[in-house]
């Protein structure tokens, strides 16, 4: 469809929200709308698995509880007591290739919340190791109509 559509869109610079919304939204999330119990939350979702490690030790009430980081999109399961699988940040160019300021930062910021979603997941399988070998998270940089994934496991245990 962007393929088509008059004044070439795809050649055009865009917000962030353009390219989430018209580019990667219609090929990364349509794709999970086959996996049953599986949603993609997007628009600045707080990383749960990295409030939980946050917040691990509070016992006040009166103090406030941190939040994770907000990324762009989660990946996550539907119920109340949700387990994310793996997360987005969308970039608005790709100026600077995978050395700018903005690409590291992202891709910092992902790898850290998908290292607590995984540390997560692991608890969720009570560390047994046949089933720990093969969990797995994703993750998912793009910039304008760049994309990189990452994909973070347990490759030692056994």
């Amino acid at each position: 469809m962007l393929l088509e559509a008059p004044g070439e869109p795809l050649c055009a610079s865009h917000l962030e929200d353009w390219y989430s919304s018209y580019v990667w939204s219609s090929i990364l999330d349509d794709s999970l709308l086959n996996l049953p119990g599986m949603t993609v939350e997007r628009k600045e979702s707080p990383c749960r698995a990295t409030s939980l490690r946050k917040n691990r030790h509070r016992q006040k009430l009166s103090t406030r509880m941190k939040l994770g980081p907000r990324l762009d999109a989660i990946i996550r399961t539907t119920e109340d007591d949700y387990h994310e699988y793996g997360a987005m940040e969308v970039a608005r160019t790709f100026t600077g290739g995978v050395t700018s300021t903005k690409w590291l930062g992202d891709a910092f910021k992902l790898a850290k919340a998908l290292r607590d979603m995984l540390f997560r997941l692991h608890e969720l399988v009570n560390g047994d190791a046949g089933i720990t070998r093969r969990v797995q998270v994703v993750g998912v940089c793009t910039a304008g109509l760049a994309l990189q994934y990452v994909r973070l496991g347990y490759p030692g245990v056994g």
